[in-house]
């Protein structure tokens, strides 16, 4: 008798979302669809899910914005929000990947991201100590609001 034993390590990719944290647009935490892999702790990228015009909040001032293209693939692993939180990224993996980045000297910024396609981003953001952060977000520039999430099941 075999035994086949399948672990979700995934969410370690860089390019990876396994799940979203749902902001308003005044960042107000909404809820989650499954389980994000972010390391979000000192910021809020919203509205989450966007069309494309969202904003940056953090309780640390920033240096830099990253913004990487990525897959979805999906947990349910309750535990990948506190693993998430001991993944290391470097900032020239993140730049190396990056299909944009922005210099940021505070703790707000706004980025107009409407140019890219509907899909699942990560938004990486340097503290000025040099400590990475991240964030998923999913964008569609056609879509206005939503008023369900059922385009992000849709979307992966």
């Amino acid at each position: 008798m075999h035994f086949i034993s399948c672990s979700n390590d995934s969410y370690q990719e860089i390019d990876k979302v396994t799940g979203l944290a749902i902001y308003d647009v005044n960042g107000g935490a909404i809820g989650l669809w499954n389980v994000p892999n972010d390391n979000s702790e000192v910021g809020v990228v919203f509205p989450n899910p966007s069309s494309g015009l969202v904003s940056l909040f953090s309780s640390e001032p920033l240096s830099r914005v990253w913004i990487v293209s990525a897959d979805c693939s999906p947990s349910s692993d309750e535990d990948i929000r506190a693993l998430s939180d001991d993944l290391i990224y470097t900032v020239s993996e993140v730049d190396n990947l990056a299909i944009r980045s922005f210099d940021l000297n505070g703790d707000f910024g706004n980025l107009n991201l409407q140019d890219l396609a509907a899909g699942f981003y990560r938004v990486f953001y340097e503290s000025i100590t040099g400590e990475l952060f991240w964030q998923n977000i999913f964008i569609d520039p056609s879509v206005i609001s939503f008023p369900d999430f059922s385009i992000l099941d849709e979307a992966c």
